[in-house]
């Protein structure tokens, strides 16, 4: 036996061409692309990420026989096919799973989902998918289909499907877990086992079947379903499938015995919680489910099974028998001494004893398997808050004003924060966690500073010590603590009543008497890197941190010091390349662009434009203030959405290509420029005023829950230049015969005096076009009759365009500025 190292694509080809039985493979950390790995052994081959997770891919697919991949991350389509005892251990799959004509195939404790769709097996046979955790898609997580036989499926986690309605009245739907048959035979011989199923009611409702259903088992081919057996399940979804079967006339047949089923909650209509068997189910059993009804229209036997009141007056109301509303595991621990209390035999009792002992714990709408509480467990009381924790008692007092976090280990990385004078504080408070890669030389964590002497804090890393500089006018002082590599730190540092202090791991570790303040505060914020070299007020930065920042957040009283900046630029970021879920910039919502017009500009080059990859985006579930943008197979869309629809700009893109992309929205329109032009625009009330969702550069939002982090989709080229502005930057209004028009104007369009101008309505005659240096006083006083001016907003360097069906001079209010 032995183990080969590798670290790029050509070096694993290589390994595999040269692995004999029983080497392993150790995957070094980076970014592998697209792969097929063939190999057939006699006995198992391992390929393991040397740190997990780190090994990534966009699309793998896998082809041979005893394999185990173990802690890879793939980002693309993940593929077994023809393969034969495959183990695919401890890995995150991000996007489209599927086993296809293989055997003997095993997924164990792996993180499935983010994309449109989780795992599919087909014409597969002696599987094994246990204890995975398969959450947020948009449509089916998990399918068998065909003449697949001989599986198990057991103490999974199906944690959410999204379902999407279309503004035509269309809509995209899920299921957590179905199987269906094909012209190649019927799926049969399953055991289904242990399972979590939740569908959130927050990601749907009961209304244009935007929910998900459970367990169904439907559109069989000949011969119908026969020897499954559905057992000892955790169910809450609001379909009224939660369990669903479709013709089992086969024998053995279908069993359904033992499961546990909640509705959603009252206050979601407490739709959901049902067991319907339907067709010719003569060879089906029903038997010891504890459930809020069931449907029999085709002969099943139906026996020993609880049904439970929706009705919260009975005192067999579900809300009155069960722990919880079944988002986590404990919410299905019955209440003691009620009819399903563990004396009674129904529901999913050695499953729960079973989760007592062992434990899944619950995070979110998520399970993942680790030890946690037995359900009868007294809660644990609240820590007491230690007498001297002044950074903790400084909160109390406090609200948070900005919040941030992600993974920096490149100037690509680093978040870039426009000045914001709600951050102009007297007194306040920065926290955050980190851990560094390295420790050696100087790297900046966090910093508003610039250039020179002023209201300036910069925290970074000096050769093995944590340094928290404050400067004000008079002169400076530097907070110290020694720090380590590969080591979590919680930092607070503080500035209130002429004192400064650093707080470490909740203790203090250095103060000074000093009088800081942000009340001049006029620097960019950037989190990852030393801002201190730049000019007062501008971008800029160097000393980029390697490793991770976490949980940043600026804490102060909510009343700034200063005035209203006037600065139109809300976000900035150099941008750089994007190959991997971590090269994603994902940036927490911040009230700076809660903006009512705006225009979002960058640059892209794309190594590839087939399928869907996400931009720039803040959008996520459902619909609201959203945006994306995204290229879909050549094109690129720009998609905005509110409360009543939605709409998309497009226009075709190249591969390998540098594209400059200008998004405006505002004042009812939607305009897409590319490459200097205007190429689509539209009629739309956009605004961000409502969207509170997190800034993706690199992916789509979409299928992530509104105001929480989760992407999907990730770009695969460069992406730089990102910049999003309060307002509509480089927009002007055209009045013509009193009717309003819009069009767009770019400087990158010029050519000497000659401007290209887009978005005229047809019908125009354009007799002349010129740039003038004429401010907007001086071009007031030369207008003429059948002139029509437009300002682009400062004054200067008006145009002024003569059409000739313009016959009055035009007010001064038809200017804009």
């Amino acid at each position: 036996m032995a183990t080969l190292s590798v670290g790029n694509t050509s070096e694993l080809q290589t390994a595999i061409d040269t692995a004999t039985s029983g080497d392993v493979v150790v995957l070094e950390s980076g970014n592998y692309g697209n792969v097929t790995i063939n190999g057939n052994f006699g006995s198992e081959v391992q390929l393991v990420a040397a740190e997990p997770g780190g090994a990534a891919f966009g699309d793998l697919e896998v082809r041979g026989s005893n394999m185990a991949l173990d802690g890879l991350t793939v980002n693309g389509e993940f593929t077994l096919r023809n393969v034969s005892d495959v183990d695919v251990l401890n890995s995150r799959l991000a996007d489209f799973s599927q086993v296809l004509f293989s055997e003997g195939v095993r997924f164990e404790g792996n993180d499935i989902g983010g994309g449109y769709h989780g795992l599919f097996i087909e014409e597969s046979r002696n599987f094994e998918i246990v204890n995975n955790r398969m959450h947020d898609v948009v449509a089916d997580m998990f399918r068998i289909m065909g003449n697949s036989h001989d599986g198990l499926v057991e103490n999974n986690v199906f944690s959410d499907t999204a379902p999407v309605k279309h503004s035509d009245g269309t809509y995209v739907h899920s299921d957590l877990f179905q199987t269906f048959g094909r012209d190649s035979g019927t799926p049969h011989d399953l055991t289904i086992r242990g399972n979590h199923f939740y569908d959130d009611p927050a990601t749907g409702d009961s209304s244009g079947n935007l929910w998900a259903q459970g367990i169904f088992i439907s559109d069989p081919g000949a011969g119908g379903y026969r020897n499954i057996v559905i057992e000892e399940n955790l169910l809450s979804v609001g379909s009224p499938n939660a369990i669903f079967v479709l013709d089992s006339a086969g024998a053995p047949g279908v069993v359904v015995r033992d499961n546990s089923l909640l509705p959603w909650p009252a206050e979601n209509g407490a739709t959901g919680g049902t067991i319907r068997m339907v067709g010719n189910t003569s060879q089906a059993t029903v038997d010891g489910n504890v459930s809020g009804g069931i449907g029999n229209d085709g002969g099943a036997s139906i026996a020993n099974n609880f049904t439970y009141s929706k009705s919260p007056s009975d005192a067999n109301f579900f809300g009155n028998i069960f722990s919880g509303d079944g988002d986590v595991w404990e919410d299905f621990v019955p209440v003691a001494d009620t009819a399903i209390d563990f004396g009674s035999g129904y529901g999913a009792l050695d499953r729960l004893n079973s989760l007592a002992e062992s434990g899944w714990s619950s995070e979110g709408n998520g399970d993942e398997p680790e030890p946690a509480p037995a359900p009868e467990a007294e809660p644990t009381p609240e820590p007491e808050e230690p007498e001297d924790d002044t950074a903790g008692e400084t909160l109390k007092k406090w609200e948070a004003l900005f919040t941030a976090d992600g993974k920096i280990s490149s100037a690509s990385e680093v978040m870039e924060f426009a000045p914001d004078q709600g951050l102009a504080l007297d007194e306040g408070m920065i926290q955050f966690d980190f851990n560094a890669e390295t420790v050696s030389g100087q790297m900046g964590l966090v910093s508003a500073d610039a250039y020179g002497n002023g209201d300036h804090v910069t925290i970074y890393i000096d050769d093995g010590e944590l340094i928290a500089r404050f400067q004000n006018e008079n002169g400076e002082v530097a907070l110290v603590a020694p720090v380590s590599s590969n080591t979590d730190y919680a930092v607070d540092v503080s500035f209130e009543d002429e004192t400064v202090a650093l707080f470490l791991d909740g203790e203090v570790v250095d103060e000074a008497q000093f009088d800081a303040s942000w009340a001049g505060h006029e620097n960019y914020l950037q989190i990852g890197a030393n801002g201190w070299a730049s000019q007062p007020g501008e971008s800029g930065y160097t000393q980029v941190f390697d490793g991770e920042i976490r949980d940043f957040a600026i804490y102060g009283s909510g009343e700034a010091a200063g005035a209203e900046s006037a600065d139109p630029l809300v976000f900035h970021s150099a941008g750089g390349r994007v190959e991997a879920a971590w090269d994603v910039l994902e940036v927490p919502h911040d009230e700076s662009m809660a903006i009512e017009a705006g225009t979002i500009q960058f640059h892209f080059n794309a190594n590839s434009i087939s399928g869907q990859q996400g931009l720039v985006s803040r959008d996520a579930y459902g619909n609201g203030d959203h945006f994306t943008s995204y290229i879909n197979e050549g094109e690129l869309f720009v998609r905005f959405q509110n409360e009543d629809g939605e709409v998309a700009l497009t226009a075709p893109v190249s591969r390998n290509t540098n594209h400059a992309v200008e998004i405006s929205f505002g004042d009812g329109m939607v305009a897409l420029m590319l490459d200097g032009e205007l190429v689509d625009r539209s009629e739309f009330d956009a605004t961000w005023v409502g969207n509170d969702n997190y800034l993706q550069i690199g992916a789509n939002g979409w299928a992530s829950q509104p105001g929480e982090a989760g992407f999907t989709q990730v770009f695969d080229g460069e992406i730089t230049d990102v910049a999003i502005f309060d307002g509509q930057i480089g927009e002007y209004r055209v009045v013509e015969d009193g009717r309003s028009d819009v069009f767009f104007f770019s400087a990158n369009a010029a050519d000497g005096n000659e401007i290209v101008v887009s978005g005229f309505d047809e019908g125009v005659d354009m007799i002349s076009l010129a740039q003038t240096d004429l401010d907007m006083e001086d071009l007031r006083q030369t207008v003429e009759e059948g002139d029509l001016l437009i300002s682009s907003g400062d004054g200067q360097d008006a145009l002024s365009i003569r059409v000739s069906d313009v016959t009055e001079t035009l007010p001064e209010s038809d200017f804009i500025f």
